[in-house]
């Protein structure tokens, strides 16, 4: 029972909901009902982030209107810190080596492509 208790606290210092001076201690069920929904919040992140790296390295969408394609931006002015780190291979989805769209202009053609009504 010692060793579930000590498993317990360690993954309680793990959960993002433990992360505050006025949290109270969870209890075990709590606990570990609050580590499946992380684990499938994460799982979700990661099938998307997936889902969209193919998309990106699918190449254009099939509706073009002629717009630029998404760029990566420049290198940041100040590297990222030491516990920042890219995974080889893959394109890194973080604010600080991609540039956001260009704003696209609201024009009925946009519209029609994307699905949505003007």
């Amino acid at each position: 029972m010692h060793d579930l208790n000590q498993a317990l606290d360690g993954l309680r210092e793990v959960m993002p909901y433990s992360q505050g001076p006025a949290v109270r201690k969870l209890s075990k069920i709590a606990t570990l009902l609050l580590a499946r929904n992380y684990i499938l919040t994460l799982s979700s992140s990661l099938q998307e982030m997936r889902r969209l790296l193919g998309e990106l390295r699918a190449g254009p969408p099939a509706c073009s209107l002629g717009y630029p394609a998404f760029r990566a931006a420049p290198a940041p002015h100040e590297p990222p810190g030491p516990a920042y780190r890219h995974y080889s291979g893959l394109a890194c989805p973080c604010s600080l080596c991609q540039a956001l769209p260009p704003q696209l202009p609201r024009t009925a053609a946009a519209h029609a492509c994307l699905g949505t009504s003007k």
